[in-house]
């Protein structure tokens, strides 16, 4: 119940500073990041729901749909790992709320570095 009221309480004031482009992540200082499609639709899960936690199950419901693997929270745990590296220079960071779900939390340099005109194409 905690964590429910935790996730409810954050409410979206703004867009995420980044583009999410096809397969490429865009950062404020215009440098990208190449995205394999389901690290690109783990991020657009994490996107959409900014800033607020995608629960595990949502998560897993958004990248498999009805065609789960054998074991999605593992499946889950290796493509989180995965799009972490891929970020880690860029200033996103997944942040994990164990036995609950991935937050995405950007670093101050991206806050400030970004251009008002830029934000998700949906």
């Amino acid at each position: 119940m905690a964590r429910t009221a935790r996730k409810m309480t954050s409410n979206r004031t703004s867009e995420p500073p980044v583009v999410l482009d096809g397969g490429r992540l865009y950062t404020a200082s215009g440098s990208y990041v190449r995205l394999s499609p389901m690290e690109s639709s783990m991020m657009r899960a994490l996107l959409n729901s900014w800033p607020l936690i995608v629960e595990h199950d949502s998560m897993i419901s958004w990248l498999y749909g009805a065609d789960e693997p054998s074991n999605p929270a593992a499946s889950l745990r290796i493509l989180k790992s995965s799009l972490a590296k891929k970020l880690k220079h860029s200033g996103l960071q997944i942040t994990t709320d164990y036995g609950f779900g991935y937050r995405l939390e950007f670093l101050d340099a991206v806050k400030k570095d970004l251009a008002p005109h830029q934000r998700i194409e949906q």
